[in-house]
């Protein structure tokens, strides 16, 4: 765009300072206008006009690209950093709703993945030489992905990235009341591109989301395709790819 720019602007300098050369002889010659000169000159007016009307129109759109590209990383960003954060604080991972207990299976969309939780000690008194005093969290958290329905007419449709589990307290313990919310939105319907997993992981594709599981169900790598659909403006993706583990023994 710079480039542009910096063209169209010595083009129009230079255009400018010959008009002005040309005005000056013809007042110093006292003569007038040939209509084929006016014509000339207002041609050539009008070209530099459209160029910079169009000039400023891509320098636009690049902007309103940019804008959009940066709020869609924020988005996916804080729904990936959300995501990891759990994983690292869980037990296990579950690949597959058949695992899942029949209370649990209540969530929205399409199964993604859960975690399983470890049993806690909410306070300092619960850490005693058993266990048995400790809160067990009964449903694991679930993921899942949610068709939206707000897309703007000529783009591809897009879910949202829906987390099913308990509620966290001002402590940062995890309650036993469940609540359902939404990490990010704006999730391709496919896949930018491949992930490839790790020899030996298991791989899973939903949508724009793919998931790389290890043997023992304690490491997730997750790569995730969004797409702008909400803004006019077209042809914004992105792509990234994020690894968690999980350290609960």
């Amino acid at each position: 765009i710079n480039f542009y720019y910096s063209h169209a602007f010595a083009f129009e300098t230079n255009y400018h300072n010959v008009m002005k050369n040309f005005l000056k002889n013809k007042f110093k010659e006292n003569e007038g206008f040939t209509l084929a000169e006016l014509l000339v000159s207002a041609t050539i007016s009008i070209i530099v006009i459209i160029s910079g009307y169009a000039l400023s129109r891509v320098a636009l759109e690049a902007n309103k690209k940019d804008e959009s590209g940066l709020s869609l990383s924020n988005v996916v960003d804080n729904g990936l950093t959300f995501i990891l954060d759990e994983v690292s604080s869980g037990k296990s991972l579950i690949s597959s709703p058949t695992e899942l207990d029949n209370s649990c299976k209540s969530y929205s969309g399409e199964f993604l993945f859960g975690i399983k939780l470890p049993k806690q000690a909410v306070s300092k008194s619960k850490y005693t030489s058993t266990t048995n005093s400790w809160e067990a969290i009964n449903c694991p958290i679930v993921y899942s992905l949610q068709r939206k329905n707000n897309s703007k007419p000529g783009h591809s449709a897009t879910y949202n990235l829906i987390r099913k589990g308990p509620v966290i307290d001002e402590k940062g313990f995890y309650q036993a009341v469940n609540n359902t919310t939404t990490l990010a939105d704006s999730i391709d319907s496919k896949m930018i591109d491949k992930l490839n997993c790790s020899p030996k992981w298991t791989q899973k594709v939903v949508k724009g989301i793919t998931l790389c599981f290890d043997p023992n169900k304690k490491a997730l790598e997750i790569a995730v395709s969004a797409k702008n659909t909400i803004t006019p403006v077209k042809e914004v993706n992105l792509r990234k790819t994020s690894a968690g583990f999980t350290r609960m023994v």
